[in-house]
C-alpha cells in the first residue's frame, strides 16, 4: 500500500484526567455498620502523530493519525456489614456505575482516509457483592465470598478499507464490524482461608476460586487492511485453588511455598477465535514457586541473601491452543543485600 515508501511518525500524546471519590463510614454502636460513596471521573486522551517522509531532503508530511478519546463515569457504592456473633459477619456491597465514552480518531496516509470516526459509547448498571467471614479465634480467618465486576466499554472503528467489497462484512472474518465493545463482566466464587500457627511462626493461606467471565473484549487482526477489530466474542471460566506457606524455620531463616492449580477456558464457542473448552490464552495451568532467606549481621549492618525458584507450566499464546506452546520452564533468582544507615 505504502509502496515501501520509508516514513516516521512523531508522536505527542497526553491524558488528562480528574478524578474524586467521597466515602462517609459509619462507627455505631451495635452490630450494624455502612459505608457510602459517591466517585466521579472526567478523563480525555489525545495523541497527534504526523508521518514524515525519511528519505533524502526535507522531512514532509505524508500522513497523520489523530485520536481523541474522553471518558465521563459516575458512581454510586455502599456497603452494609452486620455482626452476626464476635466470630461471625456479612457484607452486601452494591455499585451503581454509569459511563459516556466519545471516540474520535482520522487517519489520512498518502491522500487515502483509512478512519474518519466520531462514535459514543455510553451504558449503565450495577454490581453487587456478598461476604461472609468466620474468625473462630485471633489466629484463623475462614471467609466466603460471591462478587460481581466489569470493565468499562469504549466506541471503535474499523477502517472502511476493510470491507472492500463493500458488502457490510469485514473482509477477513466473515462478521460485520462491532458497535462499540461492550462492557466486559465478571462474576466469583472464592471460599478460604487465612491462618497462622505455632505463635506466629507458620503463616497459612489457601484459597477456592471461580471466576466467570462474560463478553471478553478479544482484538482481531485483519491482514487485508493492516488494521485490527476488537470486539466482545465468547464467555469463559477460570477455576482453581491457591496455597501460600510462610515458615519462619530460625529466628534468621524464612522458607516461602507457593503453589497453584487452574483451568481457565472458553465455556461457549466464538466465532474465528476457539471452541469451547479451549483453553485462554497466557493461562498456565500449575505454577509453583518456592524461596528461602537468611538474614544476618556483618560489621554491624544488617544484611541478607535469598533465593527463588519459580515453575511456569506450558501455556499458549492464542484461544485455539495450537502453535508453538511457551512457559514450562524455570527460573532461579539470588539476590544478596546490606542495609546501610547514611544518616
Amino acid at each position: 500500500l505504502f509502496n515501501f515508501r520509508p516514513v516516521y511518525g512523531v508522536n505527542d500524546s497526553g491524558d488528562d484526567v480528574f478524578v474524586e471519590e467521597i466515602r462517609f463510614s459509619s462507627q455505631l454502636d451495635g452490630a450494624l455498620q455502612f459505608l457510602v460513596g459517591l466517585y466521579f471521573e472526567d478523563a480525555e486522551y489525545k495523541s497527534d502523530t504526523p508521518f514524515l517522509w525519511g528519505g533524502q531532503g526535507p522531512g514532509a508530511p505524508t500522513g497523520m493519525t489523530n485520536v481523541k478519546i474522553s471518558t465521563e463515569q459516575t458512581a454510586f457504592f455502599g456497603e452494609l456489614t452486620y455482626q452476626f456473633t464476635d466470630e461471625l459477619s456479612t457484607t452486601l456491597g452494591l455499585r451503581h456505575f454509569e459511563y459516556d465514552r466519545h471516540f474520535q480518531q482520522l487517519a489520512v496516509f498518502f491522500g487515502t482516509v483509512f478512519a474518519d470516526v466520531d462514535a459514543n459509547k455510553k451504558e449503565d448498571g450495577e454490581s453487587y457483592k456478598l461476604n461472609l467471614t468466620y474468625t473462630p479465634n485471633e489466629e484463623v480467618l475462614v471467609y466466603g465470598q460471591w462478587a460481581e465486576g466489569f470493565r468499562l466499554g469504549k466506541a471503535t472503528s474499523t477502517s472502511p478499507l476493510c470491507d472492500a467489497d463493500l458488502d457490510g462484512r469485514l473482509d477477513d472474518t466473515g462478521f460485520a464490524a462491532p458497535d462499540g465493545v461492550n462492557s466486559d463482566t465478571s462474576e466469583s466464587f472464592e471460599i478460604g482461608i487465612k491462618s497462622s500457627w505455632a505463635d506466629n511462626r507458620v503463616i497459612l493461606n489457601a484459597a477456592l476460586y471461580r471466576i466467570n467471565w462474560e463478553g471478553m473484549p478479544v482484538s482481531l487482526p485483519l491482514p487485508s487492511c493492516g488494521g485490527l477489530v476488537t470486539l466482545n466474542s465468547g464467555d469463559s471460566k477460570s477455576e482453581g485453588v491457591e496455597v501460600e506457606i510462610q515458615t519462619q524455620l530460625a529466628d534468621n531463616l524464612q522458607l516461602d511455598i507457593g503453589m497453584s492449580y487452574g483451568e481457565a477456558t472458553l465455556t461457549e464457542d466464538a466465532e474465528n477465535l476457539g471452541n469451547s473448552g479451549d483453553n485462554l490464552p497466557g493461562s498456565s495451568d500449575f505454577n509453583a514457586s518456592v524461596g528461602m532467606e537468611y538474614r544476618f549481621n556483618i560489621a554491624g549492618y544488617d544484611a541478607f541473601t535469598r533465593a527463588d525458584y519459580t515453575y511456569i507450566s506450558e501455556y499458549y499464546n492464542n484461544i485455539a491452543s495450537n502453535g508453538q506452546a511457551a512457559g514450562g520452564y524455570s527460573q532461579i533468582n539470588l539476590k544478596a543485600g546490606i542495609i546501610v544507615n547514611a544518616l
